[in-house]
């Protein structure tokens, strides 16, 4: 049971002021048929009277830390002052030392506690008093105790029943929990089947088409376009089963495990752009690839370069019209790689502000913002549209190796 370290002490220290003030007035003022009126007269009683209070306060103090030893020593104090017939004096420590072991003790020593106090406070009450007076003194002890036990347990069933109400809406909110998590898992379960069926199907029949009529049409043009189409099928199916794969595996990996970490995924290295690159080029649009310092040997940094510049292509191709010319530059610096895309035809270009739904360049502006990056696109000098981004590194060191022109 936790009790402020405040509380345990005040309690003990404000019991000790009432009993010295109890022993002030015996010594001072007390009647003579009291018990211990003779013993508070004496120097040397009214010092051992002091000397068992304060023992019995301080280990008042551990009443909650140590109940079962706390009881004992009252006990023990009680039934020795019962030889000088002054075991009265200690009797609200008693109590009180009662009430801490009835609140926290197990139900097996709760009953032999109880019994032994029982048992404790008879003796000496009977020591203590002459056999005219027990029955008088006897029944108001006892009544005390079992009141202060009475009371004890009370608070006990309160604090057990509030643990229990606070327990059962934990496990409530756990079950919502598991429910929302397990639907969530039902329902990428379904888009990836949509997904695997609809655009996988479509990419396998762009594929098919696209290799039946390599070699058939006998115009150089028209085949180096079918040999690019079939390529950007491929990849593109490739990337729609990785995302398949992703969104129906279950949480099976270790929770320590980073799903940023090199190896949990497929991760892109700096020459892979040149594919895309080449992909533009096939569609009869003059791409410039310019890259400039020292390549990091960061894979996720190398990861996140190249959706970028991948996804900056895609919408240039895409949105913008009659594109003709496609800069793209990497510059290599300690700070980060700053990626700059940029083309032509920006007439339609304004058509890749709008939001998208969460993907494209705002899913990629979030990601790099996430890694301490930043992120910016538009229209410059009024016929232009460009994608620009710096990309920190994520603590490797890079590699003495020169980039290729």
């Amino acid at each position: 049971m936790n009790v402020g370290r405040v509380t345990a002490i005040a309690m003990p220290l404000c019991v000790l002021a009432v009993e010295m003030a109890m022993l002030t007035w015996e010594r001072m003022i007390g009647a003579p048929l009291d018990p211990m009126y003779t013993l508070a007269k004496q120097t040397g009683g009214f010092i051992m009277l002091l000397l068992f209070q304060l023992l019995s306060c301080l280990a008042l103090v551990f009443r909650y830390r140590a109940p079962s030893a706390t009881l004992a020593s009252q006990l023990i104090l009680t039934l020795v002052l019962s030889f000088w017939h002054a075991d009265s004096i200690l009797l609200v420590q008693l109590v009180a030392a009662f009430y801490a072991f009835m609140r926290t003790a197990g139900e097996r020593r709760m009953y032999i506690g109880s019994l032994v106090t029982t048992l404790t406070v008879t003796l000496a009450t009977f020591m203590s008093w002459p056999a005219s007076r027990f029955l008088g003194e006897w029944p108001g002890r006892i009544l005390l105790l079992a009141l202060a036990g009475a009371i004890a347990l009370a608070r006990r069933g309160m604090v057990q029943a509030r643990n229990a109400t606070a327990a059962a809406g934990l496990e409530h909110r756990r079950a919502q929990t598991a429910a929302k998590q397990r639907d969530a898992a039902v329902r990428r379960s379904r888009i990836a089947g949509q997904l695997h069926d609809s655009v996988g199907h479509g990419l396998t029949a762009i594929i098919a088409l696209s290799e039946g009529l390599t070699g058939k049409t006998g115009d150089s043009r028209v085949e180096e376009a079918l040999k690019g189409i079939n390529e950007i099928a491929r990849e593109s199916l490739e990337d729609t089963r990785k995302a398949v794969r992703a969104l129906t595996e279950t949480d099976t990996t270790d929770e320590d495990e980073d799903p940023a970490e090199p190896g949990s995924r497929s991760m892109r290295s700096w020459d892979d752009i040149r594919p895309i690159l080449a992909h533009a080029r096939t569609l009869d649009i003059i791409t410039i690839f310019t890259e400039t310092g020292v390549r990091n040997d960061d894979e996720p940094q190398a990861d996140l370069c190249f959706d970028v510049t991948r996804e900056a292509i895609t919408n240039a191709i895409r949105h913008c019209r009659h594109v003709t010319h496609l800069n793209v530059s990497w510059n290599h610096q300690p700070n980060g790689v700053t990626v700059i895309v940029r083309n032509d035809g920006a007439t339609g270009a304004a058509q890749a502000i709008a939001p998208d739904d969460g993907t494209g360049l705002d899913r990629l502006s979030r990601r790099v913002r996430d890694v301490g990056g930043t992120f910016a696109y538009g229209p410059v000098n009024g016929t232009e549209w460009q994608v620009k981004a710096v990309i920190p590194p994520t603590g490797k060191q890079p590699t003495e190796r020169k980039v290729r022109p």
